[in-house]
């Protein structure tokens, strides 16, 4: 037989009975007594399994009080966003930049009607 520890020799897991989770859950909870304590009272089990299974049990108590998640809902894309997208992929680079900063489109610009 292996051990899981140095400290702990391997003993075969046997199930939880529901008075065993009561009184495991009322000596960490109500009691407020530390591992070492509880190791004690649980004969036969190791200090990590009774660890595992208080950490099980708080996790499917929090599981059930935690209302469902709701679900996701997409909504449909703007038209005006898709005209956006569609008219920045037709665009070159020069363009592409001006249409995502905002600037106006070659030829609508002060800039671009100054003589030289």
């Amino acid at each position: 037989m292996e051990a899981d520890c140095a400290f702990e020799p391997r003993t075969e897991p046997k199930d939880w009975t529901p008075q065993e989770e009561a009184r495991l859950i009322r000596l960490k909870e109500a009691d407020g007594k530390t591992w070492d304590q509880i190791v004690r009272r649980f004969p036969g089990r190791t200090r990590a399994g009774i660890i595992s299974k208080y950490a099980y049990m708080k996790s499917e108590k929090t599981r059930a009080e935690t209302p469902p998640a709701v679900p996701f809902v997409r909504e449909p894309i703007p038209d005006h966003v898709l005209l956006d997208a569609a008219r920045r992929a037709a665009a070159g680079p020069r363009d592409l930049v001006g249409a995502i900063m905002g600037d106006p489109p070659r030829g609508h610009s002060a800039l671009d009607r100054r003589t030289a």
